[in-house]
């Protein structure tokens, strides 16, 4: 009988040797289509059970890869009005350590700006010394203005109360002494007459000299009379009209010492809020001069571009997703993020979901984000922002752990199973 070899891969190939038996050899012989019969056909194999019910998801679309945590570098400028323009740079998705420059920037701008801030300093405080030295100057003047207008007031009082008080009644009691002694006279000379007329009487003295004597007498009482009737009549006068101008000019000085002292004392006020105003504003330029250059110092500062911690160098903001790149002779942006300094490997998906696609999801439930062509499949808990924004309402995913095969920029669906 015909031997036959066959291996056995459960026995490690180990050949082993069986012997036909003569129905089989004969069938050999006959030919195959024996073997097909129901009598001679292997045991069927077991039947696999039933292929569950393919999983249906909801796609939320695509979304995309950004990192999941770094610090932002923004040149925020306060002072600093020129351009930023790029000398050198250091390449996107660098890995930089904690205070590596990343940029050079063409300074020459901000150099004359310091310059002139300084100069600009410099001037502030000349200003504010030579106001504050005029203001002294000025403040002694007013101050010593004041003290003259002072004392001509108190001059001016002084001879009106000396007028009123004692030089009007000295003038009326030397009239009245003056009209004494033209009384008097006249009646002096009105004696000496009566008593001459009777002496040349009693002695019988001659008529010629009788006549010269009383002819004397009588002239001198008549001028006497005269001039004491002159003198009243001046007395008067000078009563009504010199008196009264007198004591109107006194009245007069009076009432200008006190409008000249007004008008110094308002002066003087005008004057110190002039000075007040002046220094103030002195003061408040070289506030603004020394706040100035050292916005100016800050701003050199921060355009020192250096990065902030270690990590991988991202040009634009993370949100940006790696989509900017920054060249050798480009421009920063004044406010805007330049560069991003990142966690390799810790990402997350975001974007932005229509109304919708808002309608169907909640925040916190369980969803997945896949790569199908890359056979990327991650899970994680979508967060939504309950108010809309722009373009519709901001979604993301924050996954757990690091994730090298994810790169900032790479597209990925987000889904979540149908029945959940």
């Amino acid at each position: 009988m015909p031997r036959r070899f066959t291996f056995s891969p459960d026995l490690e190939s180990t050949p082993v040797m069986h012997v036909l038996s003569p129905t089989v050899a004969l069938a050999a012989l006959i030919g195959l289509p024996l073997l097909a019969s129901p009598t001679w056909q292997e045991p069927a194999a077991e039947q696999e059970p039933a292929q569950e019910a393919e999983v249906e998801y909801v796609n939320l679309g695509a979304a995309n890869i950004v990192p999941a945590e770094g610090v932002e570098l923004m040149p925020w400028l306060r002072a600093y009005s020129g351009q930023m323009l790029l000398e050198e740079v250091v390449p996107h998705g660098t890995w930089v350590e904690e205070g590596q420059p990343l940029a050079r920037l063409d300074l020459r701008s901000l150099r004359k700006q310091l310059e002139a801030a300084e100069l600009a300093l410099e001037s502030a405080e000349h200003k504010l010394h030579a106001a504050r030295v005029r203001a002294e100057m000025q403040q002694q003047s007013t101050e010593w203005d004041l003290h003259k207008k002072e004392m001509a007031l108190q001059r001016a009082h002084q001879e009106m109360e000396a007028w009123t008080e004692f030089e009007l009644e000295h003038r009326e009691a030397n009239q009245m002494l003056s009209a004494m002694y033209r009384e008097h006279g006249l009646e002096d000379a009105l004696d000496e007459l009566m008593q001459l007329e009777a002496m040349y009487t009693a002695d019988e003295l001659t008529d010629a000299t009788e006549e010269i004597v009383l002819k004397r007498s009588r002239r001198n009482l008549e001028r006497s009379r005269f001039s004491a009737e002159l003198q009243e009549r001046q007395a008067a006068f000078t009563r009504e009209t010199d008196w009264q101008r007198i004591g109107q000019s006194r009245e007069v000085a009076v009432r200008e010492a006190e409008m000249a002292m007004d008008q110094a004392r308002t002066n003087a006020r005008l004057g110190r809020h002039s000075l007040e105003a002046g220094l103030e504003k002195a003061e408040r330029d070289l506030r603004d001069a020394r706040q100035h250059l050292e916005q100016l110092r800050n701003d050199a500062e921060q355009l020192q571009l250096r990065a902030p911690r270690r990590g991988l160098l991202l040009h634009g903001g993370i949100a940006d997703a790696g989509s900017t790149r920054h060249e050798m002779g480009g421009t920063l942006q004044n406010r805007r993020v330049a560069f991003s300094v990142v966690s390799s490997g810790k990402v997350m998906a975001q974007k932005k979901l229509s109304a919708m696609e808002f309608e169907v999801v909640r925040d916190g439930q369980s969803v997945e984000v896949v790569n199908l062509r890359r056979g990327i499949h991650l899970s994680g808990k979508l967060q939504v922002e309950r108010f809309s924004g722009p373009g519709g309402h901001k979604a993301k995913v924050i996954l757990d752990g690091e994730h090298p095969e994810l790169v900032p920029g790479d597209s990925v669906t987000i889904r979540f199973r149908k029945e959940s």
